[in-house]
């Protein structure tokens, strides 16, 4: 049983951290969704995000430096 269903937002140059913390995560049963396991070409980006965060019990949020300058953050 899924405790949780996560989106994980972050800055791209931070992929590694949220890949990190998505691993944690899903070994205590959570569903995290980072974009980079899901993109596709041709999709609207901005409505496929926010139906994700809609959909999602928890929105976490890794701010860093490189994030702060991201329009998708």
């Amino acid at each position: 049983m899924t405790m949780a269903s996560i989106f994980f937002s972050h800055g791209t140059p931070n992929y590694p951290i949220a890949e990190y913390f998505k691993n944690q995560l899903e070994q205590m049963d959570s569903s995290v969704y980072l974009f980079e396991h899901d993109q596709q070409p041709g999709q609207d980006i901005t409505n496929k995000l926010q139906k994700r965060i809609d959909a999602s019990d928890i929105l976490f949020v890794l701010l860093t430096k490189q994030s702060q300058s991201s329009s998708y953050v």
